[in-house]
């Protein structure tokens, strides 16, 4: 395990015992590649990360949202998150574990999970959903900030630092709780600033730090504030495969200032799947091994945070933190490594892939290929495809790699120019699925389309219209695309 990089930061002032952390976030347990099954992934992850809370010996372990890839958890993977807080428990008995949701999450499966764990285990927190109430006659809702404030103990029970265990909140919850009436009390309408989703989680995360400063004063002596969370901060870096992120709350209304966590020792943030700190004590753990294709060339990780001792000029105590890379239990192989391959070079590169028995260890393969008509081996594009199926479904059933899918540049035979996943004719798609799934791949990329859309997709292609007039376009053909999903 590598050391990626490393932050510091401090000063002189009030001494505090150090306080060791493991942040780490965005799980996705039940995640499936193309319908691939991911266990031996999983198992491997609770491996390393057992490894890392056994070798690094933190004091707290904070994992930052998306636990689960959606809000339907299957058994299996519930089962292994159960597997997983029990291992680590049992891997370092006297670290506090806490659990926020991620926007994948169902808040009330976070929550009811929370109701059991706590009944045998004080070391195991949970924080689906904002804690609130419903006074009789209240106009809205009562937070109850005391109840996210979740203290990090040593083994003898002292307080070394408090936590902000701050789940993802919906603009709906937020604007509830904080925006104004629109009217005064003698019912004139008011001219006041129009409250945005930053403005509105500012506050709560600066109640917060209100709320564990008053709790951290009854202490003996000074203790760090960390906050977590999952939203995206404007100013992190985002790839191809996560840009949709900076605007998938329309317009951007969900991006968040960094500002808005001002005050904190450090910030644990979850969402963003790519490894990187927004400043000295914000930082993004990223995704611990790739979430799809778009992810392979991420340093996929944990990060180590020790807190504590001198406190600087803003009074914030001394920081230091390192990424720790996991090893990946399963290799992607982009076939060529960038840009778009000919026949020829397609299969060499093919050619040479070994053949590996275990199913769960054979590599997830994706292909990039180029056909130019006017040096091909073949007549047409349609001819092409069979034959690049034929080769990858030669490949799978040898036991050589888990395909998914390929992405094919055309060339025109006039102008000897290319454009990716354009489809000439249509005769060429064998299914509607296969066209709406190039179309996907044309404007994103290798982002993996996600469950939602993808059961929404499957729902319109059941519709007796679309079957229809998808059997008139595309003849009997009705095989999947250069080997299926």
């Amino acid at each position: 395990m590598n050391t990626a990089e490393t932050t510091a930061g401090g000063g002189a002032g009030d001494y505090s015992p150090s306080v060791r952390l493991l942040h780490l976030s965005d799980l996705h347990i039940g995640k499936r590649l193309h319908d691939y099954d991911r266990a031996s992934e999983y198992e491997a992850l609770l491996r390393d990360l057992v490894r890392e809370a056994e070798s690094f010996r933190p004091h707290g372990i904070l994992i930052s949202g998306d636990v689960f890839d959606g809000v339907n958890p299957s058994i299996d993977a519930e089962m292994f998150f159960g597997r997983l807080l029990l291992s680590l428990h049992q891997a370092v008995p006297e670290a506090d574990l806490i659990i926020t949701a991620g926007n994948h999450d169902s808040s009330r499966k976070i929550d009811s999970i929370a109701g059991y764990t706590s009944s045998f285990c004080d070391r195991i927190f949970l924080m689906g959903s904002l804690p609130l109430s419903q006074p009789p006659g209240a106009k809205k809702a009562v937070l109850h900030l005391s109840r996210m404030i979740r203290p990090v103990k040593d083994s003898s029970g002292q307080i070394l630092c408090l936590v902000a265990a701050v789940p993802f909140v919906s603009e709906h919850v937020l604007f509830s709780l904080y925006k104004e009436d629109d009217k005064d009390q003698d019912g004139k309408e008011q001219l006041k600033q129009k409250l945005t989703y930053s403005g509105a989680l500012e506050r709560l995360y600066q109640e917060l730090l209100s709320c564990a400063r008053e709790e951290a004063g009854k202490l003996p002596s000074p203790v760090p504030v960390v906050a977590m969370g999952h939203c995206f901060v404007s100013s992190a870096s985002l790839t191809d495969e996560e840009k949709d992120k900076r605007d998938d709350f329309v317009g951007g209304t969900r991006a968040v200032s960094a500002g808005i966590f001002r005050g904190y020792d450090y910030t644990a943030l979850g969402h963003i799947h790519l490894a990187q700190n927004v400043s000295d004590r914000i930082r993004y753990s990223g995704s611990p091994f790739p979430v799809n294709f778009g992810e392979i060339n991420y340093k996929n990780g944990v990060t180590e945070v020790s807190l504590g001792g001198a406190r600087d000029g803003e009074g914030l105590f001394s920081l230091e933190s390192k990424h720790r890379l996991l090893t990946r239990e399963v290799q992607f192989l982009r076939i060529p490594d960038k840009g778009f391959g000919s026949e020829k070079q397609i299969r060499d590169l093919l050619a040479d892939l070994p053949e590996i028995p275990e199913l769960g260890r054979r590599p997830f393969c994706r292909i990039h290929v180029r056909y130019d008509p006017n040096d091909s081996e073949y007549t047409s594009l349609s001819e092409f495809r069979s034959a690049l199926n034929e080769l990858t479904g030669s490949l799978q059933n040898r036991g050589c790699i888990r395909f998914c899918g390929a992405e094919l540049e055309t060339v025109s035979p006039d102008t000897g120019s290319g454009s990716a996943a354009l489809i000439g004719d249509l005769r060429d798609v064998p299914r509607p699925r296969d066209l709406i799934m190039r179309l996907f791949h044309e404007c994103y990329g290798d982002r993996e389309m996600d469950e939602n859309m993808r059961r929404a997709l499957e729902e319109v292609l059941q519709d007796p219209d679309v079957l229809s007039a998808a059997q008139c376009g595309s003849g009997a053909n009705q095989q999947d695309d250069a080997g299926g999903e």
